[in-house]
């Protein structure tokens, strides 16, 4: 079975080891409906009051945690830590968090892994992605690569 087909198949909340097998198998997992929609408009609007979003370039902006109170809240969603610790394993601890500002027709990110880019030890570091808007692969928004493929 394709990677692409398995992609929504397994979820944490009915069939937890499926999923960790899932995301041993390929370097990656993806959970659907961790946000509401509502919770996902919330976040957008509060990126809106950024000093990022001022002027229209739409830099990322860096560790919004820090500044809105939203997006500490939902670096912390339950759901989110329980599947990320549950996959590495541990007890984990967020160090950074950014809010990725997507304009329309705008390239995004060069191919990289994060854990590569960061450079730490196998399984020390992963990354948790909310979309804020649906993303299907009909849609190009984004681009998942295996764990065992170099950038």
């Amino acid at each position: 079975m394709s990677v692409e087909k398995k992609l929504g198949t397994v979820s944490f909340a009915d069939a937890t080891k499926a999923a960790v097998k899932s995301y041993q198998e390929a370097g990656f997992f993806i959970e659907e409906n961790i946000f509401s929609a509502e919770e996902c408009d919330s976040l957008v609007e509060a990126s809106e009051d950024l000093p990022e979003y001022a002027g229209g370039a739409f830099p990322s902006a860096m560790q919004p945690h820090r500044s809105a109170p939203i997006f500490l809240t939902a670096m912390r969603n339950p759901k989110i830590v329980a599947i990320v610790e549950r996959l590495v394993s541990g007890q984990i601890s967020g160090l950074q968090s950014t809010f990725y500002y997507g304009k329309p027709g705008a390239p995004g990110f060069t191919l990289h892994q994060d854990n590569w880019v960061i450079e730490t030890k196998p399984d020390a570091f992963a990354s948790a992605w909310v979309a804020m808007q649906d993303v299907t692969p009909d849609k190009r928004d984004a681009g998942i690569f295996s764990a065992h493929v170099d950038p």
